[in-house]
């Protein structure tokens, strides 16, 4: 299913990569928080990561989630001022 996806993008361009993160509203995976990456694709431009994750791009540390933090915040009143 990924490959159907992710094949049309990778024979369209040279240098694109794809970096797949679990959602918590995937019907493939349970809903528990840390989610194990997808299933590896057998393609050296596509990159499974578990959600949450940390890479690095050269110097640079990304922290990588599907959760949206601040819309759950919103959602409790917890950014209300005053």
């Amino acid at each position: 299913m990924i490959e159907k996806i992710t094949q049309p993008v990778l024979e369209n361009t040279e240098r694109t990569q794809i970096m797949l993160v679990p959602s918590l509203k995937d019907a493939a995976h349970d809903d528990v928080f840390p989610q194990p990456p997808l299933p590896a694709i057998d393609n050296e431009r596509v990159w499974c990561f578990a959600n949450p994750s940390t890479i690095m791009l050269q110097e640079i540390t990304i922290a990588i989630t599907t959760t949206d933090i601040l819309f759950d915040m919103s959602k409790t009143g917890a950014t209300a001022f005053g």
